[in-house]
């Protein structure tokens, strides 16, 4: 049994849910393998796919739990009612935050297929990317530290930028976490509602091209696709689940120096992908 398939959906679930480029991971891995374009755009789309549903199950676990925990305690059912509500504003904004994306997906995409496998282009938003998270974790934190005391303007703000992340070489996580940096958001507030947001804008724009894109799944078939989607959700889960313990913007300055560094590696698979 090919288990490359595997290997590549869970390494490129993970990278999906950081602040750098899945676009650029497989880029790499495609200039080693000699894989057919074709055949690379579509487990793209995949992992992408993967990387919400992922995504999606984390947190709607620590809903479940949230539930049960008010269920379990009553006294505090004031406090559970609040935080519902700003859980349903939240819903709202982020909502909100997906329409430009949203909008913009269907102008965008021809521009977005026929950037996607330009090195030049990957590498160069790799290291403005990175060089922008240097310069944002070494900036004072965001008054706002909980996600779900984002504003209508901060919501806005961050999905009027969020259509850069069709940007190859940017990554949607990158894009979101910035616009919440600069519309006030602390570096974990600004992380979790790019993962939200990334659900109801990236999600639904991949679904529809893993529709009208079937007819590229590539040699390897139906399993194979199977095993990326499954193996990057599962990469996403495990990801998510530690970076949001763990996220400072000393991290974010590491994933920054990490683009820079994959800028010069794909800049020099300029001569060996095609074109």
């Amino acid at each position: 049994m090919n288990i490359a398939p595997a290997l590549v959906g869970l390494v490129a679930g993970a990278a999906d849910t950081l602040p750098v480029s899945v676009a650029a991971h497989l880029l790499v891995v495609r200039a080693v393998q000699g894989s057919p374009e074709a055949h690379a755009s579509y487990h793209d789309v995949v992992v992408q796919l993967g990387t919400s549903a992922g995504v999606a199950a984390v947190y709607t676990r620590q809903a479940l739990q949230a539930l049960q925990a008010r269920r379990l305690h009553r006294g505090t059912a004031a406090s559970s009612d609040a935080r519902q509500s700003r859980a349903g504003r939240l819903a709202r904004l982020l909502l909100l935050a997906s329409l430009p994306t949203l909008v913009l997906s269907g102008v965008v995409a021809p521009l977005t297929t026929r950037l996607l496998y330009d090195p030049r282009s990957i590498a160069l938003a790799l290291a403005l990317g990175g060089l922008c998270c240097i310069a944002f974790a070494f900036t004072a934190e965001g008054a706002t530290t909980d996600v779900l005391e984002t504003t209508p303007r901060q919501a806005a703000l961050i999905g009027l930028l969020h259509p850069l992340s069709f940007w190859p070489g940017t990554s949607h996580v990158l894009v979101g976490w910035l616009g919440g940096r600069l519309a006030g958001l602390s570096t974990r507030a600004a992380y979790e509602f790019a993962l939200l947001l990334s659900l109801g804008s990236i999600a639904p724009v991949c679904l529809v091209n893993a529709v009208t894109g079937y007819d590229r799944i590539g040699a390897d078939g139906h399993g194979a696709v199977v095993l990326v989607l499954l193996a990057a959700a599962v990469g996403a889960a495990l990801m998510v689940t530690v970076v949001r313990r763990a996220l400072a913007a000393r991290l974010v300055a590491l994933f920054g120096g990490y683009r820079i560094a994959l800028a010069a590696v794909v800049f020099m698979l300029v001569e060996t992908v095609p074109q």
